[in-house]
């Protein structure tokens, strides 16, 4: 039988997806984002500097939740809720790992980098220029 319209479900049929610590690491990002964005609008823009004022202070607020951003994933590794959805999630595959190595490596023409097979950027010695 389903709830009459306007009522909200009993908390103990709720499917919880993520674990507590997960909904916390996940709000906090959230806010500090928030508080990112809106102390970098009232930094850049001129009109709102002047509306809030103290400068100083918002520029403070703005580096602080800047730096606290990797700081809340630190902490939610002590979840191992947390972990296994970092392990479940995690999709850096061998290509990736590829492109990074000729980017740290300043490799940036396409013959540096290791050849793919079926990559149609790839330029090997004698294969036709890419149509584009």
């Amino acid at each position: 039988m389903t709830a009459p319209t306007g009522t909200r479900p009993d908390p103990s049929d709720r499917v919880r997806r993520f674990a507590t610590a997960e909904r916390w690491v996940h709000r906090t990002v959230g806010y500090l984002m928030l508080v990112c964005l809106v102390t970098a609008a009232c930094l850049y823009f001129g009109p709102l500097a002047q509306l809030v004022g103290r400068r100083h202070l918002i520029a403070a607020l703005h580096e602080w939740s800047g730096i606290l951003l990797p700081a809340l994933f630190l902490l939610g590794l002590f979840s191992p809720a947390f972990r296994a959805d970092l392990r479940r999630l995690d999709r850096f595959a061998v290509y990736d790992r590829q492109w990074l190595r000729a980017v740290c490596r300043r490799r940036t023409s396409p013959a540096d980098r290791e050849v793919r097979r079926g990559d149609r950027s790839s330029t090997r010695a004698g294969s036709p220029e890419p149509p584009w």
